[in-house]
C-alpha cells in the first residue's frame, strides 16, 4: 500500500542532490492494504477471504464518513493482478454492494502493466476522473441531443484514437493526457530543423482537459498487503 510514496527507485538525475519525488496522488491515510497475495504466475498463494472483504468493506465506510468534503472514488490495485484478476473483482463486486454510487477503478482494466507504480498512479488518477468525466458526458450528451445531434458520440484520446462517450465515461484513463510538453527550441533552431525553415512550436497534445472542473474528487487506495506472512 505504500507504493504510490516509495515510487521509483530511479530519478531523472543521478547527481542532482536538489532533486524531489514527486508529489504521491493519494494520501498515505488513505491506503489501505488488503490480506492476499497472486504470485507472478497468477496462482494464488493468499486467498481473499469473505472476512477480510468485510473488513474493507468497514474501512471504506468509516472513510466515506470522516466528515470531508468533496466527491469520493476508490483505487484498487492489487499485486500481479494483471495475470489474475479475480480478487480485484471479488473486491469491486462487494464493495459495488455496499456502495452503489461509489466509482471503482481496478489496475487490471486501467492499465494491465508489470511495473507495480505506474499501475498504482494510473489506475488512481483513473479513479479521480471518473465521477468527474461522468458528469461531462451525461452533460455533453444531453445538450446536444436537445439540439438535434443524433449521431454518436466519441470522445478523443490522448494518443489521438476515439472513444464512444459511454464506454469512455468508465474509462477516463485513456483521455487523459500524461505526456508532457516539450519545451519551445531555442531561437535561431534547433537540432534537427530543416534549412531555412523558421522554428515551429510543437503540437498540443489533444485530449480531455481538467481545467475549470473544480476539486478533484478524494480516492481510496487498496493495495495488496506487505509484509505477510507464509500461509
Amino acid at each position: 500500500e505504500d507504493i504510490p510514496h516509495i515510487q521509483r527507485a530511479d530519478k531523472p538525475d543521478p547527481y542532482d542532490l536538489q532533486w524531489e519525488r514527486p508529489r504521491p496522488f493519494v494520501r498515505r491515510r488513505d491506503g489501505l492494504g488488503v490480506r492476499e497475495r497472486i504470485t507472478p504466475s497468477g496462482a494464488v498463494e493468499v486467498p481473499l477471504t469473505d472476512q477480510e472483504l468485510d473488513r474493507v468493506g468497514d474501512c471504506v465506510a468509516r472513510w466515506l464518513d470522516d466528515g470531508e468534503p468533496g466527491e469520493r472514488a476508490v483505487a484498487v490495485n492489487l499485486l500481479f493482478s494483471f495475470a489474475e484478476p479475480t480478487h480485484e473483482q471479488r473486491l469491486a463486486a462487494h464493495l459495488a454492494v455496499r456502495f452503489p454510487d461509489l466509482p471503482i477503478s481496478l489496475s487490471h482494466e486501467v492499465a494491465p502493466l508489470w511495473r507495480e507504480y505506474e499501475r498504482a498512479s494510473t489506475t488512481i488518477l483513473d479513479a479521480y476522473v471518473k465521477p468527474l468525466l461522468h458528469r461531462f458526458v451525461d452533460r455533453l450528451a444531453r445538450r446536444l441531443q436537445e439540439a438535434g445531434y443524433t449521431a454518436p458520440l466519441a470522445l478523443m484520446k490522448s494518443n489521438g484514437g476515439r472513444l464512444l462517450a459511454a464506454a469512455a465515461a468508465d474509462q477516463p484513463a485513456p483521455l487523459i493526457v500524461a505526456r508532457a510538453m516539450r519545451p519551445l527550441p531555442e531561437p535561431g533552431g534547433a537540432i534537427g530543423d530543416p534549412p531555412g525553415e523558421p522554428v515551429r512550436p510543437p503540437r498540443r497534445s489533444s485530449g480531455l482537459g481538467l481545467a475549470g472542473w473544480g476539486r478533484l474528487p478524494a480516492a481510496v487506495y487498496l493495495a495488496s498487503r506487505t509484509g505477510l506472512p507464509p500461509p
